[in-house]
């Protein structure tokens, strides 16, 4: 299960003190004066470029620091502290998404609001529910190449990353990290054949993402409490978007982007359990309304919310697309694998392990 981070730090190279701690969130976050110098220097002493670097400190920490680079007026690093077993790839989109707006505020009279925003977005990011962990998958080249080369047949760890370097074109050395990814997804399974030292990777699992009609938002809509002018609009709207919607692998991309992106997440959770008066919008959300404005707009436009008018001619706003993320098991397998053995590709106990395995999680 994912952790929440521990907070966040801002680290600032300064002419006369040299390497400070210039604000942190939360105000009691711990964070050591050495610890602070590791991280910069980390940056700072390799090629001193603008990015991302995972750092695991002495203690108990594993950080995840963007740094702004050497060849800058004002050097930031902006890092945020997770526990030391914590995988920092789940928080790389949010905290990149994040940079501007807090290095562009620092100093200024709103800058410890920012950061605690800054901090609540990253905490939802990290809070990943079992769809999103599909739609991150969906939407990680790395992981989406790693997912396409396990539906082929298993492979052994270290086959699997010559394989997952060959495609890419790069060295791989998080191979468990990409592997937990798929793991928490309930996609792949990691075992021996007998007491074989060799580990092997088996998928027993695919899945899928598009959109469905929100049968619960339909269902609350035809009750008494609605009016049955929006009620039809509603329906109509419903028929005549399904009747021409054709699932396309570029909009279910699009999905898995809005289905990580916590403000996204947080408009569509609200709007899956009930119509929401449009101007009441924000009353429900834990973000701020200047937040979440352009994102209403944009589901809006991606025809994932819609407004209808009662017979009181007020304004509601209604999930009109619900994401849907499933599994379903990967009968390709069985042929996949039958056609690796008559080849000879395939060594028969590791083909009789994936069998097992497929046939106990069968569902």
């Amino acid at each position: 299960m994912i952790k929440i981070p521990k907070g966040i730090a801002v680290i600032k190279w300064d002419d006369k003190e040299g390497v400070i701690l210039d604000s942190k969130y939360p105000e009691d976050l711990k964070i050591e004066q050495d610890e602070i110098m590791r991280i910069y220097t980390s940056h700072a002493m390799g090629e001193g470029r603008p990015g991302l670097l995972s750092i695991k400190l002495s203690g108990a920490d594993n950080v995840l620091s963007y740094f702004t680079g050497i060849d800058v007026q004002t050097q930031y690093a902006i890092a945020i502290l997770l526990d030391i077993d914590e995988d920092t790839n789940w928080f790389e989109d949010p905290l990149l998404e994040s940079v501007n707006n807090i290095i562009s505020n620092v100093g200024t009279e709103k800058f410890k609001d920012i950061l605690s925003k800054t901090f609540l977005y990253i905490v939802k990011s990290s809070k990943l529910t079992q769809e999103q962990i599909y739609a991150f998958i969906l939407k990680d080249y790395k992981l989406n190449k790693l997912f396409e080369i396990l539906k082929e047949g298993p492979l052994t760890i270290m086959d699997l990353k010559d394989r997952l370097e060959k495609e890419l074109g790069e060295t791989i050395s998080n191979m468990d990290s990409l592997l937990s990814h798929l793991i928490r997804g309930n996609l792949i399974i990691r075992d021996f054949i007998k007491k074989g030292r060799v580990e092997n990777v088996f998928l027993i699992r695919d899945f899928y993402g598009t959109r469905f009609p929100p049968y619960d938002i339909i269902s609350k809509v035809q009750s008494k409490k609605f009016s049955s002018v929006m009620a039809n609009d509603y329906i109509q709207y419903l028929i005549e978007y399904f009747k021409a919607y054709t699932p396309s692998s570029r909009d279910i991309e699009r999905l898995a982007e809005i289905i990580t992106n916590p403000i996204y997440y947080d408009l569509i959770s609200i709007l899956r359990k009930q119509p929401i008066l449009t101007e009441e919008i924000s009353k429900h959300s834990d973000f701020d309304k200047e937040e979440i404005e352009d994102v209403y707009q944009n589901l809006l436009r991606m025809n994932i919310f819609a407004e209808f008018k009662d017979h009181k001619l007020k304004k509601w706003t209604l999930l009109t697309s619900d994401i849907k993320f499933q599994t379903f098991f990967p009968s390709y397998l069985l042929e996949n694998i039958r056609n690796l053995l008559r080849l000879r590709k395939l060594d028969r106990p590791l083909a009789v392990k994936h069998f097992e395995l497929l046939e106990k999680n069968y569902s």
